[in-house]
């Protein structure tokens, strides 16, 4: 049986009770022990055959929080790490959500095998909170005793559910939630679960959602990471054994922008990403058309990046369908390509940019970040963080916080009251920070410690920036900061545009909504992409802005207030990456790489081989640069060794390029020399 122990990213929702909430002593209060020391459950999977996944879920115990509301004192169970994702009206139970690879073809269906619990007398429980947008007032929650509270039975009804199997790419899942805490509140007991055993068991040959292709010989690596971080019951068998390979990049953009992108398609290239740019006079110019040229790509060429070249003006996106994103511009659609759900197939990004200096800015700030990074520069390794008034918020800031030390961060700024303001954010920013968490208020022009936007960090101040090529990944947590639809720049646009292509300013990367969002679910998100972060277990900017979305999408089934779809949905839909999908970030001062290779090679070899020192995850590739095309590329295996497919190199020289996280490339040339010249150095 394997042991998967859940180190589950601090609750998203946990923010709401922190203003209100106290621990208390004795067997009624603080942590109310189930046999184990506080900690996060304890997951177990096995497999007993192809169609059958069984678990074991045990809790050591649950926090047992006092939250004072209206005069009276009412109940929460917790955990930590845990999950809160209520619906308003009903009890305030946490949520394990367990994605679960499945096979391909079938109708899982989930049963309680066992079930050990205890029942406690808390007294009154408490309401999940009527949820509220981050455009509105800030204020304390307010709580309504729903239908629930009057109901004869516990709430929620069953200790599990199984949501609707969906397809990420190639790998077929669905999410079962658990419910380890339930209340009855005629009877004011709280059921709280010791273990769980579980069976999911998938039979039939129907296959809801049918994958529009067959799962490829390799799966690229960036979504294979996401499969292994995804699926608790491991990687599905494919992909434990298959080759993984990177997946391409698909560069879309107008004519007038094609030579501005050609030296960032060269340069992807060049350090072993295949990539190919594709004009709109060749694709069509509506989002149908681009769509069905993405999809195109995706079935036929393992395309893993798409990368939107123009404001939505000059590149549409496909309207959005959930919330309040339905008929709005939504990048993330572009991204959908098997099954018929939420769950991205491919990153998208956008160099969202009115002329060809904008994108030749946008293009060379990209390279010159991956390609000559600083080698004494502390700033990659410092954060900084600031959070608003909004109940919670500085909360979630300080969590964040302490993943970012606990990891490769030395500092992190704390912008937050008493020391809200623009200045201190400007100061922290042009000192130099590789990552920035903003959580808070805003507009499309603006984001605020305060919901009535003062103080502010506005698109004059983003412009205005001097930290030149000290460029942090911001996660922009604020109502419509990325609202590229406005007449002017929006913030997220104003920071990927700042100083210029010679010493570019503002972010090299932001992650921000297009409306305005929820309170929980975009912390939700942020809290995986920053735990992501923090292990080092994704190398680009893209595949850590999905973790975030993956996570939401599971955790947030809840019927969204302003209907269709769920908050995860919606929040899938809104969310914007601006800049460099496939940039390869960095969360530390970069080293140099050190390889051993023959340096020539004869036409014709299959392979080329290169040994790399203490360059974990490295990939070496091979490009013909006079002929502008990639020969090859191969990640590094257990030894250190890649062995780079070389069949179609021609004689000449060649350019390899070693890369590797948190490291300066290695860039040096290979003699390619005709079968009969080698006789001749040989000799």
């Amino acid at each position: 049986m394997e042991r998967r122990k859940m180190a589950l990213a601090k609750a998203a929702a946990a923010w709401l009770w922190a203003w209100s909430a106290r621990s208390e002593t004795g067997p009624d209060g603080g942590w109310c022990s189930l046999g184990g020391e506080p900690g996060p459950p304890i997951v177990e999977t096995r497999a007993p055959d192809a169609a059958t996944v069984e678990l074991r879920v045990e809790w050591p115990g649950v926090w047992r929080e006092t939250v004072r509301w209206a005069g009276a004192d009412y109940a929460r169970a917790t955990w930590p790490g845990a999950e809160h994702a209520g619906v308003g009206g009903r009890p305030d139970v946490p949520v394990l959500a367990l994605p679960l690879w499945l096979p391909e073809a079938g109708l899982p269906v989930a049963e309680v095998l066992s079930e050990e619990s205890v029942e406690w007398d808390w007294g009154p429980y408490l309401p999940a909170p009527e949820e509220t947008r981050r455009a509105a007032p800030s204020a304390p929650p307010r709580f309504v005793f729903g239908a629930a509270y009057r109901r004869d039975a516990f709430d929620p009804p069953a200790a599990l559910a199984l949501g609707e199997p969906f397809w990420l790419r190639h790998a077929r899942g669905a999410v079962l939630r658990l419910y380890p805490v339930r209340h009855h509140p005629l009877r004011r007991a709280t059921a709280v679960a010791r273990r769980l055993t579980l069976r999911v068991r998938t039979s039939g040959a129907s296959m809801p959602q049918a994958l529009a292709t067959p799962a490829p010989a390799a799966e690229c690596r960036e979504f294979v990471e996401l499969y292994r971080r995804l699926f608790v019951n491991g990687l599905p068998p494919r992909w434990e054994t298959g080759l993984v390979e990177a997946g391409s990049l698909l560069i879309v953009c107008p004519d007038a922008f094609a030579e501005a992108v050609a030296p960032l398609a060269r340069w992807k290239r060049q350090r072993g990403l295949p990539t190919r740019v594709a004009r709109l006079s060749e694709i069509g110019n509506t989002a149908s058309q681009i769509l069905a040229c993405i999809r195109a790509e995706y079935e036929t060429n393992a395309l893993a990046f798409v990368q939107l070249v123009g404001d939505e003006r000059l590149l549409p996106a496909p309207a959005g369908t959930k919330g309040n994103m339905v008929g709005k511009p939504s990048d993330a659609r572009y991204g959908l390509l098997a099954g018929n759900d939420l769950y991205p197939d491919a990153i998208v990004a956008r160099f969202c940019a009115g002329s060809a200096q904008q994108v030749s800015n946008m293009v060379w700030r990209s390279i010159r970040y991956e390609g000559a990074p600083h080698l004494e520069g502390a700033w990659y390794r410092r954060a900084c963080g600031a959070a608003s008034t909004q109940p919670g918020d500085v909360e979630q800031a300080e969590r964040l916080r302490t993943l970012l030390t606990n990891g490769t961060y030395e500092l992190v700024d704390a912008i937050y009251p008493p020391q809200s303001s623009a200045s201190n954010l400007v100061s922290a920013l042009n000192a130099g920070r590789g990552l920035a968490n903003l959580i808070g208020h805003g507009n499309a022009y603006l984001w605020s410690w305060t919901s009535r936007f003062d103080p502010q960090f506005n698109t004059g101040d983003a412009y205005r920036l001097k930290n030149a090529e000290r460029l942090p990944f911001v996660l922009l947590v604020g109502c419509a900061s990325g609202n590229y639809t406005v007449t002017n720049d929006c913030l997220a646009e104003a920071l990927l545009k700042a100083g210029s292509a010679a010493a570019p300013c503002g972010a090299i990367a932001v992650q921000a909504s297009l409306t305005d969002e929820w309170i929980v679910p975009p912390l939700t998100a942020q809290t995986q992409t920053i735990g992501d972060l923090v292990s080092n277990r994704y190398q680009t900017v893209g595949a850590l802005a999905l973790s975030g979305v993956l996570k939401a999408l599971a955790v947030h089934t809840e019927a969204n207030p302003e209907p269709p779809g769920t908050k995860g949905e919606e929040l899938c839909e809104q969310l914007h990456l601006f800049g460099d999908g496939a940039l390869m970030l960095r969360t530390d001062t970069p080293r140099l790489l050190t390889a051993q290779h023959a340096g020539v090679m004869v036409a014709g070899a299959a392979t080329y081989a290169v040994r790399v020192a203490g360059g974990k995850g490295a990939r070496g590739a091979l490009y013909d640069a006079a002929r502008d095309r990639l020969v090859g590329a191969a990640y590094a295996d257990a030894q250190g060794v890649a062995r780079i497919p070389a069949a179609g190199a021609e004689p000449g020289l060649l350019t390899l390029t070693v890369t590797a996280p948190n490291r300066a490339p290695l860039v040096e040339e290979v003699l390619v020399v005709p079968p009969a010249r080698a006789v001749l150095l040989v000799r």
